[in-house]
């Protein structure tokens, strides 16, 4: 019997993968685009407290169970991806887990975690504060939106490799 699209389990890992990629993307885009801005707007001493408080909060299972959740999906599609390399599917499944595994977990624990332990470990009251925040902010915002753009682009991809399997 030939089969005509995806199954049942590609269908439901590939769903529950994009719903992840896309509360993940959607948490790294609130904080980049106005959250971590009106963090910004506080003095520093009061801006390098909050975000400190924002990162022993965000290392609760929310936020963990979607991020690594959504990371053991991906390394589903990326199994189904490789068995699937012969077909429509294989390539965009494929991808979209290689890039929300790099752009999400590896970006995390690589650039964004070192960089939330040097303000974690910050004396908000120091005077060097300020310094420790502008240079928090030009590192971290960047790779944040990173975390964000590769995860939405990632569900993308999982869709398109759905629709072209048929």
């Amino acid at each position: 019997m030939v089969q005509l699209g995806p199954s049942l389990p590609i269908i439901v890992v590939a769903v529950l993968t994009v719903i992840g990629c896309g509360i993940v993307s959607g948490a790294f885009f609130a904080f980049s685009t106005f959250a971590i801005w009106g963090i910004a707007a506080l003095p520093a001493p009061a801006a390098v407290r909050a975000m400190q408080s924002v990162n022993v909060a965000a290392v609760r299972p929310p936020l963990m169970i979607a991020l690594f959740g959504t990371a053991v999906l991906c390394i589903v599609m990326i199994i189904f991806g490789v068995i699937g390399l012969g077909q429509g599917d294989g390539w965009w499944f494929l991808i979209a887990g290689l890039l929300y595994l790099i752009g999400n977990p590896v970006l995390t624990i690589a650039y964004n975690v070192p960089r939330n332990n040097t303000l974690a470990a910050a004396d908000p009251d120091d005077p060097e504060a300020g310094g420790v925040w502008r240079h928090y902010l030009r590192e971290w915002v960047p790779a944040n939106t990173v975390r964000s753009v590769t995860a939405a682009v990632a569900a993308a991809l999982v869709i398109i490799g759905l629709v072209l399997a048929g």
